[in-house]
């Protein structure tokens, strides 16, 4: 029996709409205020001025409320419904537009070198932490978030007389760094405790604890590494690369070893036949799981089952 999967869309700076290829600054006037399960390639920033509604990342649901600051990592799936009276600031950025004097692959960001980049810790700590703003501190992110957004406008309008594109990435550099750096200095504590007790490291951990729980609960269909990443609201991509520097191993070894982890229990512990184990494991076809758990365990299925019934 296949699992149930359902298409979860990927935006892209270059290709859904936004200036790009580095930075775009985007309000509720410039798109829609409801977006269904989705990733993207970027960092986004997302700040609520009004409204009401939910935004869920992973299994993880807030309610949307003015003040509501949101700091999303690539690769990682989130939905957002809020209300049309919503009012939004959204900012899509990659790294090398904040931090172009380093060569990061963004699959490999997660735990981010704080030391060397400190101000990318709101994305870090995100499912730990309420961002919520107030007061000052929401009148003042707002104003950048605004500086962002004209510089970003001033670029679309190549009439503007003046030069008004002139420093236009320094100056937006900037704002977004200082906007940054305020969070982090707002939730120092926080932060400080989170990187000193592994709490980056841990959530990869979580991940792919989650998606070996799913592989066990799911030998007996046909899963792919789709349908174990949507399990854990990450991109195919991001999580590939996850398991990878995680366990040394591929999804597809992964689903193979646990197979074969459980046929050898069935085979020591039950009476049900080579054919009936294949098939309660995910193998259609018997004589593929016979040569599979020969290279997993140097002899076939009978033979196992023939040698653990003389040590019993």
């Amino acid at each position: 029996m296949k699992a149930s999967r359902s298409k979860v869309e990927t935006f892209a700076l270059n290709k859904s709409g936004f200036a790009g290829p580095h930075i775009d600054v985007k309000t509720e006037a410039d798109m829609s205020v409801n977006f269904p399960p989705h990733k993207h390639n970027f960092f986004e920033i997302i700040l609520f001025t009004a409204g009401g509604g939910t935004h869920q990342l992973a299994t993880q649901a807030a309610e949307v409320k003015q003040g509501s600051l949101y700091f999303l990592l690539p690769h990682h799936i989130h939905r957002l419904a809020v209300s049309e009276h919503a009012k939004f600031y959204l900012v899509a950025f990659d790294f090398h537009f904040l931090r172009p004097e380093f060569d990061v692959d963004v699959l490999s960001l997660q735990p981010i070198n704080l030391n060397q980049t400190p101000e990318f810790a709101p994305f870090l700590f995100q499912g730990q932490t309420d961002y919520t703003l107030n007061g000052e501190r929401l009148r003042q992110t707002q104003s950048l978030l605004e500086t962002l957004r004209n510089e970003n406008r001033n670029l679309a309008d190549r009439n503007i007389a003046g030069g008004a594109s002139i420093c236009r990435t320094e100056i937006m550099r900037a704002s977004l760094m200082l906007l940054l750096g305020n969070v982090c200095r707002w939730h120092e504590k926080k932060i400080t405790s989170f990187v000193r007790s592994g709490a980056a490291t841990s959530t990869n951990d979580t991940h792919v604890a989650r998606a070996m729980q799913f592989i066990r609960d799911h030998l007996h269909q046909s899963i792919s590494l789709d349908d174990a990443a949507k399990h854990v609201f990450l991109s195919p991509t991001y999580f590939a690369h996850l398991l990878k520097n995680k366990t040394g191993k591929t999804f597809g070894e992964l689903l193979t070893e646990s197979r074969i982890e459980k046929a050898s229990e069935l085979l020591r512990y039950t009476s049900a036949s080579v054919s009936e184990i294949s098939h309660q494991i995910g193998f259609e076809d018997q004589a593929y799981f016979a040569r599979r758990f020969k290279q997993q365990l140097g002899r076939t299925p009978r033979a196992f089952r023939t040698e653990s019934a003389a040590f019993k």
